[in-house]
């Protein structure tokens, strides 16, 4: 590997890159069309900013969105948007947040956003993301995703996934929307889809989750609630794994592992002292 000094972010990150795939050969996963700017959310990892401060904020961004809290999701956003502000033309910190406000706005959040008051800002930041970088597979999987729940655009949104997931199939996370969408407009190949999703990232919550549903409406309903309780193992005090397994069990009738669940999802929904990271920034709902 060699390098100029100003591309020391992208080799360290290609050299990441590289181990991931040979670990996953090593395990005899040769379908290893891994980019390694895959994390557990699938968020870029790559710098593709010169402003190693605006990088900084959006690497804390991202742990953030991993945390399964809610008031921390709220706190992501105002990460990306300092990153913005050092930055205005990087692309990776625009697509995190669309992503951030989507989220706010989704079951998995936890937060009281409405979806028609967040949607919209992630549509136009996805757009911005691909005003920087057309070929941005994250801004275009997400914006896609954001078009169909926000817009019902249906076809074309189902197309910005598929061109997402053509350049980055191991996508866990774009790869278990895909799916959940194929099961809820009926179409073939959705129990594959999210299983390969959940193959891929088997903690993840949203591919517990969406796997999840797809085998209750295929009537395994004991399945589905044991499924995932799985999320709970990574995320045993955070708000969404608690939140739906409690759901899922109360299908099932186990109303005190319910309870105990749904306890654990408001302890973890209350706010807690950030004021540290409030003095970044304001959160743009």
């Amino acid at each position: 590997y060699q390098r100029k000094l100003e591309d020391i972010f992208r080799l360290q990150h290609e050299i990441a890159g590289e181990i991931v795939v040979q670990v996953y050969r090593a395990l005899g996963i040769e379908d290893a069309g891994l980019k390694s700017e895959v994390l557990t959310t699938g968020i870029p990892s790559a710098r593709s900013t010169a402003n190693p401060q605006a990088y900084d904020l959006y690497l804390k961004g991202v742990a953030l969105l991993t945390s399964d809290r809610p008031v921390l999701t709220e706190q992501a956003v105002g990460y990306f948007d300092r990153a913005i502000a050092l930055d205005d033309d990087y692309a990776d910190a625009w697509a995190a947040r669309g992503y951030a406000l989507g989220l706010l706005g989704s079951g998995l959040s936890g937060t009281s956003h409405i979806p028609a008051s967040v949607y919209p800002d992630a549509i136009d930041a996805y757009r911005r993301a691909l005003e920087i970088e057309p070929g941005h597979a994250f801004a275009t999987g997400w914006l896609g995703y954001t078009l169909m729940v926000n817009d019902f655009q249906w076809a074309q949104g189902m197309q910005l996934m598929e061109k997402a997931l053509a350049s980055n199939p191991n996508n866990a996370a774009m790869l278990s929307a895909y799916g959940f969408y194929l099961d809820t407009l009926q179409l073939e190949g959705a129990g594959g889809v999210l299983e390969r999703a959940y193959r891929l990232d088997p903690f993840s919550i949203q591919t517990a989750v969406n796997l999840a549903a797809y085998l209750r409406r295929q009537g395994r309903v004991l399945e589905s609630a044991a499924l995932v309780e799985t999320s709970l193992i990574e995320h045993g005090e955070g708000y969404a794994a608690n939140f739906y397994s409690a759901a899922f069990n109360l299908r099932i009738g186990r109303l005190d592992a319910a309870e105990e669940q749904v306890r654990r999802a408001r302890m973890v929904a209350k706010p807690v002292d950030l004021k540290p990271i409030e003095r970044l920034g304001p959160v743009h709902p």
